[in-house]
């Protein structure tokens, strides 16, 4: 990107335009969702997602028909702020589509299936890295471009609608409100009890797991001095840990049906102290414990992000506004992710250990934040005996 004259501020306006339609795009989605379906909205979104990107990559091979260079940048930046509109499509529709098939199970299943995101990540990542290497970037954007409308085709001619609705659409149609605003389902899923405690809860820990992401080779290379190799690999472990802890505490919040806010509660208060040890760690070679830190890390703030966006929601909310209620959590959360960028950038300038800080502190709350949903669980209990 740097061979098209991109400096880093446009790079980071596009990433934050991204991140910003992706936020916007959870709460409308999530009520459009309850008035489309999750097989057409999916689909829809996996085809926007491909235009998108696919025009992005065909736009490059054609920036030197603009004699303007400001004006190839903002076409591009529009493309990828689309694009993140487009994405937000998924985890509502998906968490909708999925619900109606998995009720016993609904931790585990949850669990196995945010790998999904974890696996493609790095799959696209490795493809990425040598479409690359053989061809060039604008490659690496075209050819995932072709999946994405594939599997979209797929998604709409083969995703299974609700099993108990005998005529799917018209059925949907008939009972859904035709004059339902997304305005007023928005503020419907707000109602819903304890979806506040919740959703400030996520936005802490999405805020601390895009930290991370964003950031987290940089400080290895930067404060913990290892080399740019090391801190990339070293980094991964968070991602190797959420995967495990997502399958894992997926599968334990089984075990209290209608009840998972007390599993996730417990794994945020874990992150904090995770995240202490890990940032008293002294310089050196010890990679044994940055690893290990590193994966625990990643074990515990998977799991309340799964918990919290999929188990959970589907713990308290109705069967016709769930992907509302979706929507409106991972907005909150999304809009976590979508701050760190200045939020670390500005602190950082100060001192590490005050992001380190920051995100002990942001556990710490995201665990306090369910505390009222837990107390409610257990008074009920103490009631019903």
């Amino acid at each position: 990107m740097e061979d098209e004259g991109m400096s880093l501020l446009f790079l980071g306006a596009m990433d934050t335009l991204h991140l910003l339609l992706y936020t916007f795009g959870q709460f409308y989605n999530g009520s459009l969702v309850d008035l489309k379906g999750p097989r057409v909205l999916l689909s829809a979104g996996l085809v926007g997602a491909a235009i998108s990107v696919g025009l992005f990559g065909l736009l490059g091979f054609m920036s030197d028909l603009f004699w303007y260079p400001l004006l190839f940048h903002l076409l591009l930046t529009v493309l990828w702020g689309i694009n993140g509109y487009a994405q937000s499509t998924g985890w509502p529709a998906s968490i909708k589509a999925l619900t109606p098939w998995f009720k016993d199970n609904k931790g585990l299943v949850m669990g196995l299936w945010t790998t999904s995101y974890t696996i493609g990540g790095i799959l696209g990542t490795v493809l990425a890295t040598y479409l690359i290497k053989w061809f060039n970037w604008k490659t690496s954007f075209i050819i995932p471009a072709i999946f994405a409308v594939i599997t979209g085709a797929i998604s709409y001619q083969l995703l299974p609608e609700d099993p108990e609705k005998s005529s799917p659409s018209r059925e949907h149609k008939k009972n859904t409100p035709a004059k339902v605003s997304h305005f007023q389902q928005i503020k419907e899923a707000f109602t819903v009890s304890g979806i506040v405690y919740i959703s400030f809860s996520y936005f802490c820990v999405k805020l601390i797991r895009y930290t991370l992401l964003y950031w987290l080779p940089y400080y290895l290379s930067y404060s913990l001095h290892y080399d740019q190799t090391t801190s990339g690999l070293m980094s991964t472990w968070v991602e190797i840990g959420g995967t495990f802890g997502g399958i894992f505490i997926g599968y334990i919040s089984d075990y209290f049906p209608g009840k998972s806010v007390l599993v996730a509660a417990p794994c945020s208060l874990v992150i904090s102290m995770g995240l202490f040890f890990f940032q008293g760690l002294p310089n050196g070679d010890n990679l044994f414990m940055t690893g290990g830190l590193l994966f625990l890390i990643g074990f515990y703030t998977a799991a309340p992000e799964i918990l919290l966006s999929g188990v959970v929601v589907q713990d308290i909310a109705g069967k016709e506004n769930l992907g509302s209620v979706v929507g409106v959590v991972n907005g909150v959360g999304s809009f976590g992710s979508a701050l760190q960028g200045i939020l670390v950038a500005t602190i950082a300038k100060w001192s590490w250990d005050y992001v380190f800080y920051l995100l002990i502190v942001l556990s710490a709350l995201s665990f306090v934040s369910l505390i009222p949903p837990c107390l409610w669980i257990f008074n009920k209990k103490v009631k019903t005996t």
